[in-house]
């Protein structure tokens, strides 16, 4: 009988990433640098699994000051009063070994529903020495959170037209292959 296996997520292991036009050709990139949370993998078996993670919202970086200032304040992320970004699955399927991840996202105080591909490969190193990494892609539409919503006059700003509704979110984790045998062998290819 497997046993059950919770693994810890936090910057260490597990990295949130995002890229987002601008200005319709160019790209702004970031990332987010805390977080926390738990992937669960009762018994061994992945449909069963679990996972949590909560992002602090003022950890945003893209490498401009200024820009992530803007990001975290009130009329897009609004850091003061929306601290984390939250995700909690409901189900995990491998249909023909891909792990998709579904659950609820909260995120600038609006919850909806979200599913994740979940590719899986050899990060490094080989066999049970290996780190594997599960990734995670996936897309939010900034309107429908609410984030850098524009009312009234502040609707005519030219800078929230230039910025794209289309956030692509890549996320990470890196566990060393012994934490997710033998669930996720088929997952792997073996």
């Amino acid at each position: 009988m497997a046993e059950d296996r919770a693994i810890r997520l936090t910057a260490a292991n597990t990295s949130i990433s995002f890229v987002v036009r601008w200005l319709g050709a160019l790209t702004v990139r970031g990332r987010f640098t805390n977080l926390e949370g738990l992937l669960r993998i009762p018994d061994g078996c992945v449909e069963a699994a679990g996972i949590t993670i909560d992002v602090e919202t003022a950890s945003l970086r893209t490498g401009i000051t200024l820009r992530d200032r803007h990001l975290r304040g009130p009329r897009f992320l609004d850091a003061a009063r929306h601290p984390l970004i939250s995700f909690r699955s409901t189900r995990i399927e491998r249909p023909n070994s891909i792990l998709v991840a579904s659950g609820r996202l909260m995120l600038h105080g609006q919850e909806h529903a979200l599913s994740a591909i979940c590719p899986l490969d050899y990060a490094s190193g080989a066999g049970l020495q290996s780190l594997v990494r599960i990734g995670a892609e996936f897309s939010v539409l900034r309107s429908v959170y609410g984030i850098g919503a524009a009312r009234g006059l502040r609707a005519l700003n030219p800078l929230l037209r230039a910025i794209g509704d289309e956030v692509s979110i890549h996320a990470e984790l890196l566990v060393p292959a012994t934490q997710l045998l033998p669930a996720l062998l088929p997952a792997l290819g073996h």
